[in-house]
């Protein structure tokens, strides 16, 4: 596959997409802190505290990139 003029091993991409899919790095984990990638499940693990730091520090990050402000 050729894009933007770079070329790319379209079996190798697959390939490593299925080594760190969610379902595979879950399994492997001994102790799981993967979350379970439901859009939007981070809202349920910001605490007050956390929402303010983060805005502190990432500012208009969200607002960027068209998320809920934190």
């Amino acid at each position: 596959m050729n894009h933007m003029g770079l070329e790319f091993d379209e079996k190798l991409i697959g390939e490593m997409a299925e080594q760190y899919s969610f379902k595979n790095l879950a399994k492997k984990a001994k102790s799981n802190h993967y979350r379970k990638g439901v859009a939007g499940d981070w809202v349920n693990h910001f605490t007050p505290e956390i929402s303010e730091a983060f805005n502190r520090v990432y500012g208009d990050a969200c607002d960027l990139l068209n998320y809920s402000k934190a």
